[in-house]
C-alpha cells in the first residue's frame, strides 16, 4: 500500500468510498469499506504521514481528529 500518493475518501455514515492514486495520478484502488474496517484495518497497513482527501462537512473534523490521533 505504500504506493498511494493520496487516498480520496467519500464519507458515508456506514460506509465509507475510497480512492487511491499514485505519484502519475491514476487510480489504483477504488473499494468501498465500512466505517468500522477502515479504522480497525485499512489506516493500519497505511505508512505514516498518508495524505488523505476528503469533502469538506460536518464529518470531516471527527476524521481529521481520528486520522491524526
Amino acid at each position: 500500500m505504500s504506493d498511494y500518493n493520496i487516498i480520496g475518501i467519500d464519507l458515508a455514515k456506514r460506509n465509507f468510498y475510497i480512492v487511491a492514486i499514485d505519484e502519475n495520478r491514476k487510480a489504483i484502488l477504488k473499494k468501498s469499506i465500512t466505517r468500522e474496517d477502515f479504522f480497525s484495518n485499512f489506516l493500519l497497513k497505511l505508512p505514516e504521514n498518508q495524505t488523505f482527501a476528503f469533502e469538506a462537512c460536518g464529518g470531516c473534523h471527527y476524521m481529521a481528529q481520528r486520522l491524526e490521533a
